[in-house]
């Protein structure tokens, strides 16, 4: 049984814009987790989770929640399902993946399109910017070169120093 728990800070509760094609994709996917549900019947699993409510609280158990991570039969995906689609991604492209490295890529991704802290903070659920800037801005060849190119509209010459 999934046992879901509080997030770490109060900062971590947030609404996340989502591009149209991504909710789209989700909103076909539901449509289809709605005829396996109809398609398998009675044979459709049904998951339970707990729900931690915190220290010396009872867990609720609730059921049928709407997940996105489920096989057609609407069993869960385990965090056993992610290792192996892990090594297949490190097999197939010959790269070391974890999934909890789109989220570092997502926020340099955000850096190198110049979106500010701030609003980087709220989207990866920081409690404050220089938690966002110390972790998830890295600098990328992107950014150097928007650089130069930035001081090339202004008149200054393009030279690279080995200081």
């Amino acid at each position: 049984m999934w046992v879901l728990r509080n997030l770490k800070t109060k900062a971590a509760i947030r609404t996340i814009d989502l591009p149209g094609c991504l909710y789209l994709h989700l909103k076909d996917l539901r449509e289809k987790q709605q005829k396996s549900k109809s398609e398998y019947g009675v044979a459709y699993k049904v998951n339970r989770i707990a729900i931690d409510n915190g220290r010396n609280k009872p867990k609720t158990i609730v059921e049928d929640l709407d997940f996105i991570n489920i096989k057609p039969d609407g069993t869960a995906l385990t965090s056993h399902s992610e290792r192996v689609l892990s090594r297949i991604a490190e097999k197939e492209f010959d790269i070391g993946f974890k999934f909890h490295n789109l989220r570092h890529s997502h926020a340099s991704w955000l850096a190198g399109h110049n979106i500010p802290a701030v609003v980087a903070k709220e989207r990866l659920g920081h409690a404050t910017e220089e938690v966002t800037l110390k972790y998830y801005h890295h600098v990328t060849e992107g950014m150097r070169e928007n650089l130069v190119n930035l001081l090339n509209s202004q008149g200054h010459s393009e030279r690279k120093s080995d200081l």
